[in-house]
């Protein structure tokens, strides 16, 4: 059986007369004891407190997201019992908010995410860890053997069989499981019958775009540069493990075609999404766990990613190969780089690129991961080493199997 991941995104204004400056306060002092307490929710694979403001000076809300396995009700069951000693510190900073009331609250205040990509899908937590386990394991019975010299001269078929036969038996399940991927090639035929489609409404639509592209005339962008002191929480966080939880938040520009370009754009990424990028790779990038686009009702976007690696490196890997992607996406946004046609220039110009995304970037208050160890490529790869720690396998493929320890 498959467990199948979802993205938990609830949004709402702070409770009267409660400042966004108190609440990323309170939230501070939470951060150590709350993380623990995350760790007691077997479906929890990543989450954020966040407080969110804007430069119009529209009230200040509170973000709180997950990413989680299996049924909602049960993870906010384990969200309930877990967080209990701090939930009215929590969760009553939000206006509205009764205690006890916690799915009350979700049901009323979740937003769906427009896109949902997922790096690893049909992984859940407990499997992520077990997988771990198998290979620490693995690897431990292959040093030892080599210290031992029992493996000097044996070929790889033997020494495979050598190690699995040496594996705890009421350890984890090995071998492949059910990840409920997308039955291919249907799937991907089906995305390039979507593909197809949109090509009729591509021609007219992207005229209409640079109409609009020449016509609109912002104000001067007030760009945040890389020393400015507003960043110094949200860099001096950044690198601490080896993942990082980036969370971006920019208005919409003006008016209906680029409201409708970005719901068009993001619903395009999700069927690219289902169908065809499900395999640990976005647009050639492979280093992000999660990441969402989330587009709230005050015109303004949310962007959550949890990903392996420094900003640099990550910002980098968007501008040389997913630039296009991003900016028909993002060139719908205030203060977004110069885009013609919606996918050409803008997150090609990287230094204004990151620039952009430093000014929007928010401080997480509270970040949790449950595996701050792994990238994205070592859960891969620890589930290729547990998928190929059964059955029959010939000397190349166990030569192989074996170089992944």
């Amino acid at each position: 059986m498959n467990a199948k991941q979802h993205a938990l995104t609830v949004v709402a204004p702070l409770r009267a007369g409660t400042s966004a400056a108190d609440v990323r306060t309170s939230l501070k002092e939470l951060e150590d004891p709350v993380i623990e307490l995350l760790k007691l929710v077997p479906s929890l694979h990543f989450a954020r407190f966040v407080v969110l403001t804007t430069p119009e000076e529209k009230p200040p809300r509170l973000a709180f997201e997950t990413n989680y396995d299996g049924l909602l009700d049960v993870h906010l069951s384990e969200l309930e019992r877990a967080l209990a000693p701090y939930e009215e510190r929590l969760f009553g900073m939000w206006a509205g908010y009764i205690q006890g009331g916690l799915r009350r609250f979700v049901a009323a205040h979740a937003r769906r995410a427009s896109t949902f990509y997922l790096g690893h899908p049909g992984l859940s937590v407990r499997q992520i860890h077990d997988d771990d386990a198998v290979r620490t394991r693995l690897s431990a019975l292959l040093d030892d053997a080599q210290r031992a010299g029992t493996v000097a001269g044996k070929s790889g078929v033997a020494i495979r069989d050598l190690l699995v036969r040496q594996l705890d038996a009421r350890g984890p399940t090995l071998g492949a499981i059910d990840r409920g991927l997308p039955d291919q090639p249907e799937a991907t035929i089906r995305f390039y019958a979507i593909v197809a489609g949109l090509v009729v409404l591509a021609v007219p639509w992207l005229a209409v775009a640079r109409i609009v592209e020449r016509g609109e005339h912002e104000e001067q962008p007030s760009l945040l540069s890389e020393t400015d002191e507003r960043l110094d929480a949200i860099i001096g966080h950044e690198d601490s493990v080896s993942q990082n939880g980036l969370t971006h938040h920019v208005p919409l520009r003006p008016g209906a075609f680029r409201r409708a370009t970005m719901k068009l754009v993001l619903w395009f990424l999700e069927q690219a999404r289902q169908t065809i990028a499900y395999k640990g790779t976005l647009g050639g990038i492979s280093s992000i766990h999660f990441a969402r686009w989330v587009m709230l009702d005050d015109d303004t976007v949310l962007f959550f990613s949890n990903y392996d690696g420094s900003w640099e490196a990550y910002l980098g890997d968007f501008v040389d190969k997913a630039h296009h992607y991003l900016t028909a996406v993002w060139t719908n946004t205030k203060w977004f780089p110069e885009a013609r046609f919606l996918v050409f220039g803008g997150a090609a110009h990287e230094g204004r690129f990151k620039q952009w995304t430093r000014t929007f970037q928010v401080e997480n208050q509270i970040w949790y991961s449950a595996y701050p160890h792994l990238t994205v490529s070592d859960v891969l790869q620890n589930a290729r080493i547990r998928e190929g720690a059964v059955g029959a396998m010939d000397e190349e493929e166990a030569c192989a199997w074996l170089a992944l320890l």
